[in-house]
Protein backbone atom coordinates (compact mmCIF):
# COMPACT_ATOMS: atom_id res chain seq x y z
CA UNK A 1 0.00 0.00 0.00
CA UNK A 2 2.72 2.44 0.80
CA UNK A 3 4.97 1.61 -2.31
CA UNK A 4 1.53 2.32 -4.32
CA UNK A 5 2.36 5.73 -3.24
CA UNK A 6 5.86 6.51 -3.95
CA UNK A 7 6.72 7.85 -7.37
CA UNK A 8 9.72 8.68 -8.63
CA UNK A 9 11.11 9.44 -4.96
CA UNK A 10 7.96 10.95 -3.56
CA UNK A 11 5.79 9.50 -1.38
CA UNK A 12 2.48 10.97 -1.61
CA UNK A 13 -0.16 11.37 1.16
CA UNK A 14 -2.95 9.36 -1.25
CA UNK A 15 -2.97 7.31 -3.86
CA UNK A 16 -5.45 10.03 -6.13
CA UNK A 17 -1.79 12.46 -5.75
CA UNK A 18 0.38 9.16 -6.86
CA UNK A 19 -1.91 8.50 -9.45
CA UNK A 20 -1.48 12.02 -11.19
CA UNK A 21 1.74 11.71 -10.71
CA UNK A 22 2.30 8.42 -12.29
CA UNK A 23 0.45 10.24 -15.33
CA UNK A 24 2.57 13.66 -15.35
CA UNK A 25 5.37 11.10 -15.53
CA UNK A 26 4.02 9.35 -18.20
CA UNK A 27 3.95 12.75 -19.65
CA UNK A 28 7.99 13.38 -18.93
CA UNK A 29 8.96 10.73 -20.83
CA UNK A 30 6.94 11.32 -23.80
CA UNK A 31 8.23 14.66 -24.17
CA UNK A 32 11.55 13.58 -23.14
CA UNK A 33 11.46 11.18 -26.00
CA UNK A 34 10.31 13.98 -28.68
CA UNK A 35 12.13 16.41 -27.04
CA UNK A 36 15.65 17.73 -29.42
CA UNK A 37 17.63 19.63 -26.68
CA UNK A 38 20.03 20.76 -29.02
CA UNK A 39 17.40 23.67 -30.16
CA UNK A 40 16.63 25.68 -27.04
CA UNK A 41 13.50 27.58 -29.33
CA UNK A 42 11.63 23.75 -29.15
CA UNK A 43 12.54 23.39 -25.72
CA UNK A 44 11.37 27.03 -24.84
CA UNK A 45 7.94 26.16 -26.91
CA UNK A 46 7.35 23.27 -24.41
CA UNK A 47 8.38 24.98 -21.26
CA UNK A 48 6.08 27.72 -22.35
CA UNK A 49 3.10 25.71 -23.09
CA UNK A 50 3.81 23.23 -20.28
CA UNK A 51 3.20 26.46 -18.03
CA UNK A 52 0.74 28.52 -19.90
CA UNK A 53 -1.76 25.14 -19.50
CA UNK A 54 -0.43 24.13 -16.39
CA UNK A 55 0.33 20.30 -17.21
CA UNK A 56 1.88 19.47 -13.94
CA UNK A 57 0.75 19.48 -10.53
CA UNK A 58 3.04 17.55 -8.23
CA UNK A 59 6.41 17.37 -7.59
CA UNK A 60 7.40 15.12 -9.99
CA UNK A 61 5.84 17.79 -12.80
CA UNK A 62 8.20 20.49 -11.25
CA UNK A 63 11.12 19.07 -10.72
CA UNK A 64 11.02 18.34 -15.08
CA UNK A 65 9.72 22.30 -15.20
CA UNK A 66 12.59 23.21 -12.91
CA UNK A 67 15.23 20.81 -15.22
CA UNK A 68 13.62 22.67 -18.59
CA UNK A 69 13.97 26.63 -16.98
CA UNK A 70 17.72 25.79 -15.66
CA UNK A 71 18.32 24.49 -19.20
CA UNK A 72 16.49 27.35 -20.75
CA UNK A 73 18.42 29.65 -18.34
CA UNK A 74 21.66 28.48 -18.95
CA UNK A 75 21.40 28.57 -23.02
CA UNK A 76 19.03 31.76 -23.43
CA UNK A 77 19.79 33.95 -20.02
CA UNK A 78 16.61 34.41 -17.92
CA UNK A 79 15.36 37.57 -18.78
CA UNK A 80 11.89 36.83 -20.51
CA UNK A 81 12.04 33.36 -18.94
CA UNK A 82 8.71 32.64 -16.69
CA UNK A 83 9.22 31.16 -13.84
CA UNK A 84 8.02 28.05 -12.76
CA UNK A 85 4.58 28.46 -11.22
CA UNK A 86 3.62 26.71 -8.21
CA UNK A 87 -0.60 25.73 -8.09
CA UNK A 88 -0.66 25.32 -4.07
CA UNK A 89 0.42 27.23 -0.78
CA UNK A 90 3.60 25.65 1.21
CA UNK A 91 2.66 27.87 4.55
CA UNK A 92 -0.40 26.54 6.06
CA UNK A 93 -2.21 28.92 8.53
CA UNK A 94 -4.77 28.17 10.61
CA UNK A 95 -7.86 29.92 10.43
CA UNK A 96 -9.03 31.90 14.04
CA UNK A 97 -11.87 30.17 13.72
CA UNK A 98 -10.36 26.77 13.97
CA UNK A 99 -8.66 25.98 17.19
CA UNK A 100 -7.04 23.12 18.77
CA UNK A 101 -9.34 22.54 21.47
CA UNK A 102 -13.09 21.75 21.20
CA UNK A 103 -15.45 23.95 21.63
CA UNK A 104 -18.31 22.73 23.84
CA UNK A 105 -21.87 22.94 23.40
CA UNK A 106 -24.55 22.89 26.34
CA UNK A 107 -26.70 20.47 26.11
CA UNK A 108 -29.42 22.41 27.39
CA UNK A 109 -29.17 24.79 24.05
CA UNK A 110 -29.33 21.45 21.79
CA UNK A 111 -32.38 19.89 23.91
CA UNK A 112 -34.51 23.50 23.75
CA UNK A 113 -33.80 23.92 19.73
CA UNK A 114 -35.11 20.63 19.07
CA UNK A 115 -38.27 20.00 20.38
CA UNK A 116 -39.23 23.20 19.00
CA UNK A 117 -38.41 22.86 15.52
CA UNK A 118 -40.05 19.32 16.14
CA UNK A 119 -43.18 20.34 16.96
CA UNK A 120 -43.44 22.99 14.55
CA UNK A 121 -42.36 20.51 11.03
CA UNK A 122 -44.89 18.32 12.93
CA UNK A 123 -48.13 20.57 12.79
CA UNK A 124 -46.91 21.61 9.19
CA UNK A 125 -47.33 18.08 8.15
CA UNK A 126 -50.57 17.58 9.66
CA UNK A 127 -51.70 20.30 8.19
CA UNK A 128 -50.95 19.43 4.53
CA UNK A 129 -52.31 15.77 5.27
CA UNK A 130 -55.84 17.58 6.56
CA UNK A 131 -55.71 19.93 3.25
CA UNK A 132 -55.26 17.01 0.89
CA UNK A 133 -58.11 14.99 2.79
CA UNK A 134 -60.54 18.06 1.86
CA UNK A 135 -59.51 18.18 -1.11
CA UNK A 136 -59.53 14.78 -2.09
CA UNK A 137 -63.29 14.52 -0.42
CA UNK A 138 -64.50 17.69 -1.95
CA UNK A 139 -62.92 17.33 -5.87
CA UNK A 140 -64.83 16.34 -8.46
CA UNK A 141 -62.43 14.33 -9.88
CA UNK A 142 -62.95 10.22 -9.22
CA UNK A 143 -60.08 9.30 -6.06
CA UNK A 144 -59.50 6.43 -4.18
CA UNK A 145 -62.38 8.48 -1.05
CA UNK A 146 -64.82 9.52 -3.86
CA UNK A 147 -64.51 7.11 -6.57
CA UNK A 148 -67.58 5.02 -6.72
CA UNK A 149 -69.75 7.73 -5.74
CA UNK A 150 -68.57 9.78 -8.86
CA UNK A 151 -69.04 6.55 -11.23
CA UNK A 152 -73.08 6.22 -9.91
CA UNK A 153 -73.52 9.65 -10.71
CA UNK A 154 -71.45 9.71 -14.13
CA UNK A 155 -73.83 6.53 -15.04
CA UNK A 156 -77.02 7.94 -14.14
CA UNK A 157 -76.54 10.97 -16.03
CA UNK A 158 -75.89 8.79 -19.24
CA UNK A 159 -78.96 6.53 -18.34
CA UNK A 160 -80.75 9.87 -18.05
CA UNK A 161 -79.59 11.20 -21.34
CA UNK A 162 -80.63 7.75 -23.08
CA UNK A 163 -83.73 7.70 -21.68
CA UNK A 164 -84.55 11.19 -22.64
CA UNK A 165 -83.18 10.26 -26.36
CA UNK A 166 -85.31 7.30 -26.58
CA UNK A 167 -87.75 9.50 -25.93
CA UNK A 168 -87.54 11.98 -28.33
CA UNK A 169 -86.95 8.71 -30.78
CA UNK A 170 -90.37 7.70 -29.88
CA UNK A 171 -92.05 10.80 -30.63
CA UNK A 172 -90.49 11.52 -34.22
CA UNK A 173 -91.16 7.54 -34.92
CA UNK A 174 -94.52 8.57 -33.71
CA UNK A 175 -95.35 11.83 -35.40
CA UNK A 176 -93.81 10.15 -38.62
CA UNK A 177 -95.98 7.31 -38.34
CA UNK A 178 -99.18 9.86 -38.28
CA UNK A 179 -97.82 11.42 -41.08
CA UNK A 180 -97.43 8.34 -42.96
CA UNK A 181 -100.89 7.28 -41.88
CA UNK A 182 -102.30 10.70 -43.13
CA UNK A 183 -100.76 10.68 -46.68
CA UNK A 184 -101.59 6.81 -46.78
CA UNK A 185 -105.51 7.61 -45.90
CA UNK A 186 -105.39 10.93 -48.59
CA UNK A 187 -104.25 8.67 -51.34
CA UNK A 188 -106.54 6.35 -50.68
CA UNK A 189 -109.49 8.80 -51.13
Amino acid sequence: MVGEKIVSGYSFQNLDDANLARQELKKIEYIEARLDYQNPAMVLKVYEKAVNENLFRTPVGYEFMKKLYDYLRIHMGDADLMPVPLQQPFAFRMRNSYSTTPKRVSAGTKKKQWPVISVILNIILVMAVIGMFIIAVTGDNPNILNYEKALTNRYASWEQEISQREKAVKEKERALLKESDEVESGRTE
